[in-house]
């Protein structure tokens, strides 16, 4: 059993009423933390963002630090806090909707996809996103594509908002104090072990007590995806898989990346093999709720 999992099989929910709410949202990774902002910008909403973690001027990996080995934190402040799983990486944002998944095909249209990411990226930089965007070298992008078909492979012209790690964590940071200005009841260090449903209401019980609310948003993430399955069946919602990207790390020389490195940021290629179809299997999907 993961480590975590043996922790949160050791906590109970502390029999205290913490207060009702229009919205309970389970999870301030991206998903969380946007659906309290589009509340909260709506108004009239009375919201509370639920979160094992920490806030992310707190989540600190001993891996980044001098000490740089993992000492096994509970929770890992990479996988587990505000902001999600993503805050301490490089905080590269790609602005088109195949990369990263397809989001194209969930929403039905290309247009409408990107107007999407369009509007994210906005409300990034409205909590202090660099300015830069990194565009591609179409020039050199067609050359390298005509290489790159001779196997198969296809290079993704992709513009790029690099924010780094330090300025990850500042626009997480910005955009929570923003959204406790606004109303939302942020409640950290707060796990979420059980949710039900009565009366045509939600309860969900944590460890630091009972939160009630007309509607629920599960938003746990890929450190929660066990614990939202469990939910989910119990509430009796059908349960669908989305993929996840599953990446390996190869080193060359520089000298051999550098023609693509320098006509994109950060370089992304898809390739499928002849004859071959690429799938996930269960261990490696993500359970959402399906209508």
């Amino acid at each position: 059993m993961p480590v975590i999992s043996q922790y949160l099989a050791r906590l109970k929910t502390l029999d205290r009423y913490i207060g009702s709410f229009d919205v309970a949202i389970v999870g301030a990774g991206p998903a969380g933390m946007f659906a309290a902002y589009e509340l909260a910008e709506a108004g009239g909403f009375k919201v509370a963002l639920i979160d094992g973690g920490l806030r992310a001027s707190q989540r600190v990996c001993p891996i980044q630090t001098p000490l740089e080995r993992c000492t096994f934190c509970i929770p890992c402040h990479v996988m587990y806090g505000v902001g999600g799983a993503g805050t301490l990486s490089s905080g590269l944002i790609n602005l088109r909707p195949d990369v990263g998944g397809d989001l194209q095909e969930i929403v039905g249209d290309w247009d409408k996809a990107q107007a999407l990411i369009d509007y994210v990226d906005s409300v990034f930089l409205k909590f202090g996103a660099p300015d830069r965007v990194y565009e591609p070298n179409m020039e050199a992008l067609v050359k390298l594509s005509t290489i790159a078909a001779r196997v198969n492979a296809r290079i993704i012209p992709i513009r790029q908002r690099h924010m780094g790690t330090d300025g990850s964590k500042k626009v997480v940071e910005a955009m929570t104090d923003y959204l406790i200005g606004r109303g939302v009841s942020l409640m950290t260090g707060t796990w979420a072990l059980d949710v039900e449903k009565a009366d045509g209401r939600f309860v969900v019980k944590t460890n630091r007590g009972v939160v009630e609310a007309s509607a629920v948003l599960l938003a746990p993430g890929r450190g929660g995806a066990e614990w939202l399955a469990g939910i989910l069946k119990r509430l009796g919602a059908k349960l669908d898989y989305g993929p996840i990207d599953i990446g390996v790390r190869v080193e060359v020389p520089y000298a051999v990346m550098e023609p693509l490195t320098s006509a994109v940021h950060d370089p992304k290629v898809s390739s499928t093999p002849q004859n071959t179809t690429i799938r996930s299997g269960p261990s490696a999907r993500t359970p959402r709720a399906s209508s």
